[in-house]
């Protein structure tokens, strides 16, 4: 292993540590299971992206459940945000459209990433 493959491994460790958590979560509750999910299962769906979630910042997290889960518009999810993380932590809507556009990459590389089922 040279130095920047040992940087790259470190770079994407979290993703890589999150991604066999997961996948040993699914098989440990579903191996005994008679008929396992499939992948294009809405259950497979919730549990996936509720796991995938967990594995966001604090920030990240809190804006895709406020305005894509909970479907509040941007002018409350500004001040919802404001209220939750405090007037020091106070970001723009276009801030946080930003912050939600990493959210959703960093969703999406993970779940595009697994092995397919």
């Amino acid at each position: 292993m040279t130095e920047a493959q040992l940087k790259q491994f470190l770079h994407d460790f979290d993703t890589i540590q999150n991604k066999l958590l997961f996948q040993k979560n699914y098989h440990d509750t579903y191996s005994n299971s008679i008929s396992k999910l499939s992948c294009n299962s809405d259950e497979f769906k919730i549990i996936l992206i509720t796991d995938v979630i967990k594995h966001l910042t604090a920030e990240e997290a809190f804006i895709i459940e406020i305005h894509l889960k909970d479907h509040h518009t941007w002018i409350e999810t500004v001040e919802l945000f404001s209220k939750r993380f405090g007037q020091k932590k106070e970001r723009s809507e276009r801030t946080l459209k930003r912050i939600q556009s990493r959210a959703l990459n960093k969703m999406l590389e993970f779940i595009n990433s697994l092995p397919d089922c």
